[in-house]
C-alpha cells in the first residue's frame, strides 16, 4: 500500500508496480488483497484514479508493454497498474520508476511451520508426537517457504494421520531431488492421489489458466467421460464424483475463487502440473496431435478455420468443448464449417455448442452414437430434430436459455439413459408423453403442465431419483388434485428444492388450487419451497399444520399469492431460516397466529423479507405484548418495503446486524 500511495515526485504519472516472487509464494493472493482493500476507496476514487491488476506476466517485449500502456496514460494522476511476475527481467521492462517494485519473500521457518501445523494437525495433535514433529519440520524445510507447497504437502500428510512409516516415505522420496520445473511437493501430492482421481485432476488441463468452474459442471463432465468408479450399485455416480472433487479441494489441488462465490480455480502451478500429467490427451488448438482425445479452445480466437486440416484426422476425439463464444468464425459460411468439422468426430462422448448462434442442430450430431453429453444452451434452436432421440447413450442434455424452444420431441422418452435435463429459460408449453420412462433422471429443471395435459403429471411418479431442484410450471392447468396425488411426492427423498408456479391468470378456482396444493405432500427432507401465483386462500397443513411434514424446510418464498389475507402459523417450522413474502397484496396482518403455538416460534429464523404488501396493518407478537416476532441472535437481514405506511411494526430485531 505504501508503493501505491508513495509521493516521490512522479506521482502524476501512471505507474506500474511489479510484485516479484517464486511460483506459489503468494503474489496473486497479495494482489487480490490489495485490490479488495482498494475497493473500499472506490467511491472516493471514482472518476479520478484507476487500479489495474495484470497477473502472472512473462512478456519481456517492451513494444508489447508500450502498446498495453498507451490506453491508460490518459488516466487521472495517481493511477496505478499492479503486475505480478516470477521474472525480474519483466520488472525492468514494465516498471516506470527504476528500482520501485515489491519483492514478496518466502515464508520464514516459523511461519512455514505454523502454516503446516494448521493443515496437517488441524486438531493440534502434532505437538503430542515428537517424532512426527521432527519429520514434519524436515519436510517443511524442503518446501522452501512456499505457502502453496506447504499446504499441499500438509494436506497429503493429514490423511496419513500418525503413520510414521508413510511420513518417512514422503520425507525420503526421490521426487525432492527432481530437476523438473514442477514443485516436488506438488508431484508428491499427485503421486499419492488414487488413480481414478488422477485422471479427473488431469482433465483440468483442458481449460485455460485462471478458468473458473462450478462443482456440478465438473461432476457432469467427469461422469460423461467415464472417469467415475463406483464401489457399490447403490452409489450414484454424481455423488462419487462430488467426493472426488472434495478430495481435490481438501488437498489444495483446487481452491475457491476469490471473485466468484461457489466457483473454483486452479493455482497456476497446479495447472502446470495438470498440463504435464495429461500427456497431451487434453489439448487446445496449438497442441493438437493424432493422440489427442480431448479438445478445448476459447472461442473468438478465429483459429478453427486455420486448424481445419489439422483436426480432420482426429477421428478418435472424445471431447469437443469450446468455451464462451464471442465471435462468429464458425458461421461466416452459414454454419458449413461447423458441420464439416463435427462430421469428423463420430466417436465424441462430450460435445458443447453453448452460445453458438445456430438455429438448427447439425445433422452430423445424429451420427455420434457414443455421445453422452450434449450442451446446446444459449442457442437459437427452436426445434429439436427427431433423430436426437436415437442418441441412446446420452446422459446429459442442456437446453438452458434456448428462448425459442417451445416443444421437445414426442419420443424424448426413448432417451432412457438420460440423467440430466435442463430446460430453464426455454418457452416449453408442455412436457411430452413418456417422460416417465427416463427413470435414471437425477436432474429435471422444470416440468411444464400443458393445457389438457393434467393427467400426465402422474409420470413424475416414476422419476424417483430426482435430486436438487424441481420447478413445476403450469400448475393452473391441473384439473384434478388426484393427478397430483398419483405423483407421490412424499416418496422422493432426494428433492431439496420445489418451485410450484400456477402462472398468472385472472379467473381462479380457489378451491381447486387449494386441493392441488394439499395433494403435493412433499417429503420431510425438502429444504426450500417457493409458491408462486397460488390462488388459494390458505396454505396446506403439510406446510404449516401443528405437525408440518417438511420439518427440514429452511427457506420459504410466497410470491404473488393474492388471495392470502393472513398467514398461517409459519412459526411452527422448526428449521426455517429464510422467509420471503412478495407481491401478496391482500395480507393485512401478521398476528399471533403467524407465530403459531409451539412455545418457541421461529427458533432459527435469520432473514425475513416482505415486499409489496400494500395493505399490511399490524404485526405483533404471539402474546400481543408489543415485543413482536423474535429472531435468533444471529439474524442478519430484515427488510420491509412498499408496505402500508400506517402499518404498526413493533421493534423486535435486537439481534439484527444489518
Amino acid at each position: 500500500m505504501k508503493l501505491l500511495d508513495s509521493r516521490d515526485g512522479v506521482d502524476d504519472a501512471l505507474r506500474v508496480i511489479p510484485i516479484v516472487g517464486l511460483g506459489g509464494v503468494g503474489k496473486t493472493t497479495l494482489a487480490n488483497m490489495v485490490f479488495h482493500e482498494c475497493q473500499e476507496l472506490k467511491k472516493e476514487l471514482q472518476g479520478k484514479k484507476f487500479l489495474l491488476i495484470l497477473d502472472d506476466n512473462w512478456s519481456e517485449d517492451p513494444r508489447k508493454w508500450d502498446d498495453l500502456r498507451t490506453p491508460f496514460i490518459v488516466g487521472k494522476p495517481g493511477s496505478r497498474i499492479i503486475v505480478t511476475t516470477r521474472s525480474k527481467d519483466v520488472v525492468e521492462t514494465v516498471t516506470s520508476v527504476r528500482g520501485v517494485f515489491y519483492m514478496l519473500n518466502v515464508m520464514s521457518e516459523d511461519e512455514s511451520w505454523s502454516l503446516f501445523e494448521s493443515v496437517a494437525f488441524p486438531d493440534g495433535s502434532g505437538s503430542a508426537s515428537p517424532t512426527l514433529n521432527k519429520i514434519g519440520r524436515e519436510i517443511v524445510d524442503k518446501c522452501k517457504g512456499l505457502p502453496l507447497a506447504i499446504k499441499m504437502i500438509g494436506g497429503l500428510l493429514l490423511k496419513y494421520g500418525n503413520d510414521i512409516k508413510k511420513w518417512k516415505s514422503v520425507l525420503n522420496s526421490e521426487v525432492w531431488c527432481s530437476k523438473s520445473e514442477i514443485l516436488p511437493s506438488l508431484w508428491l501430492s499427485y503421486y499419492h492421489l488414487p488413480q481414478h482421481i488422477q485422471q479427473c485432476f488431469a482433465y483440468f488441463s483442458l481449460f485455460p489458466k485462471d478458468s473458473e468452474f462450478e462443482i456440478e459442471e465438473m461432476v457432469m463432465l467427469w461422469v460423461a467421460e467415464g472417469f467415475i468408479e463406483r464401489t457399490s450399485e447403490i452409489e450414484q455416480q454424481e455423488d462419487v464424483a462430488r467426493g472426488y472433487f472434495n478430495h481435490l479441494l481438501l488437498n489444495f489441488f483446487i481452491q475457491e475463487s476469490s471473485s466468484c462465490p461457489l466457483q473454483f480455480v486452479l493455482h497456476d502451478l497446479v495447472h502446470d502440473l495438470a498440463k504435464y500429467v495429461s500427456r497431451g490427451l487434453c489439448v487446445d488448438w496449438a497442441d493438437i496431435n493424432l493422440q489427442s482425445r480431448h479438445l478445448c479452445y476459447i472461442q473468438g480466437e478465429n483459429k478453427m478455420s486455420l486448424y481445419k486440416s489439422k483436426v480432420q484426422n482426429l477421428s478418435f476425439l472424445r471431447t469437443f468443448l469450446p468455451l464462451r463464444n464471442w465471435c462468429h468464425d464458425l458461421y461466416l459460411d452459414n454454419g458449413k464449417l461447423l458441420s464439416d468439422m463435427l462430421s469428423n468426430f463420430k466417436r465424441l462422448w462430450v460435445l458443447s455448442l453453448e452460445g453458438y448462434p445456430i438455429s438448427v442442430l447439425p445433422a452430423c450430431v445424429g451420427d455420434m452414437k457414443f455421445l453422452r453429453y450434449l450442451d446446446i444452451s444459449q442457442t437459437y434452436i427452436a426445434c429439436l430434430p427427431l433423430w436426437i432421440c436415437g442418441l441412446y447413450n446420452l446422459q446429459f442434455l442442456n437446453l438452458c436459455g434456448c428462448q425459442r424452444l417451445k416443444r421437445l420431441p414426442a419420443n424424448i422418452g426413448d432417451l432412457v439413459n438420460l440423467r440430466y435435463l435442463n430446460v430453464h429459460g426455454t418457452r416449453l408449453e408442455e412436457m411430452p408423453d413418456g417422460i416417465g420412462t427416463m427413470i435414471k433422471l437425477q436432474m429435471l429443471s422444470n416440468h411444464v403442465v400443458g393445457k389438457d395435459k393434467s393427467k400426465h403429471m402422474k409420470e413424475l411418479k416414476h422419476l424417483t431419483c430426482l435430486h436438487g431442484e424441481l420447478q413445476i410450471s403450469g400448475m393452473e392447468n391441473i384439473t384434478d388434485p388426484e393427478h397430483v396425488v398419483a405423483v407421490e411426492f412424499g416418496k422422493n427423498e432426494y428433492l431439496e428444492e420445489l418451485v410450484l408456479d400456477w402462472g398468472w391468470i385472472e379467473e381462479r378456482d380457489t378451491s381447486l388450487d387449494e386441493g392441488v396444493l394439499d395433494a403435493i405432500q412433499a417429503h420431510e427432507n425438502l429444504n426450500q419451497l417457493t409458491i408462486s401465483c397460488y390462488g388459494g386462500m390458505r396454505l396446506s397443513t403439510w406446510i404449516v399444520g401443528m405437525n408440518p411434514s417438511i420439518i427440514m424446510l429452511q427457506s420459504l418464498c410466497i410470491n404473488r399469492c393474492l388471495n392470502l389475507e393472513t398467514l398461517p402459523p409459519l412459526g411452527n417450522l422448526p428449521a426455517l431460516r429464510n422467509l420471503t413474502i412478495m407481491d401478496s397484496e391482500h395480507i393485512k396482518s401478521l398476528g399471533g397466529e403467524f407465530c403459531g403455538d409451539s412455545g418457541n416460534p421461529f427458533p432459527v429464523l435469520e432473514i425475513i423479507k416482505i415486499e409489496d404488501t400494500k395493505v399490511l396493518e399490524t404485526w405483533c407478537s404471539p402474546g400481543g405484548d408489543g415485543h413482536g416476532l423474535p429472531l435468533t441472535e444471529g439474524a442478519s437481514n430484515y427488510k420491509v418495503s412498499d408496505a402500508d405506511r400506517n402499518a404498526i411494526l413493533f421493534p423486535f430485531f435486537d439481534g439484527v446486524r444489518n
